[in-house]
């Protein structure tokens, strides 16, 4: 191992908790929900450290979704680029899928992060 370099640990459930990833009914996605005719919640963070936590929940969701993958983005209080490409790669696996796609919330920063990443439209964000 190089200097200044840590050791590989893994990501324990309680760091992600404490980074915001989780809260105690979310599991280990970050997400709820994912049973048809329910949202997909997701956490207040779709940032890095919980973009594969997302994807996992968003690739669950789309296989349990009936004819509609719903999503509920209203509580994500922070997002990054990583995150927005793994919500943005679920949804595109949802429409490979032939799932239509409806949003039950979602909030101002996630829509300023995918406007900025030019994805909203791909998104299919509400105005």
């Amino acid at each position: 191992m190089g200097e200044g370099m840590a050791p590989n640990r893994p990501v324990t459930r309680r760091a992600r908790a404490a980074k915001g990833a989780l809260t105690k009914s979310e599991g280990t996605s970050g997400a709820r929900g994912s049973r048809a005719g329910k949202p997909l919640v997701l956490g207040p963070e779709l940032r890095i450290g919980t973009a594969t936590q997302t994807f996992s929940a968003l690739s669950g969701a789309v296989r349990d979704a009936g004819a509609t993958l719903e999503l509920d983005a209203g509580n994500v209080e922070k997002a990054d680029s990583a995150g927005v490409q793994a919500l943005v790669a679920g949804v595109l696996l949802a429409r490979s899928a032939g799932k239509a796609l409806a949003w039950k919330g979602c909030s101002t920063p996630l829509k300023a992060a995918a406007e900025l990443l030019g994805v909203a439209a791909v998104l299919e964000l509400p105005q």
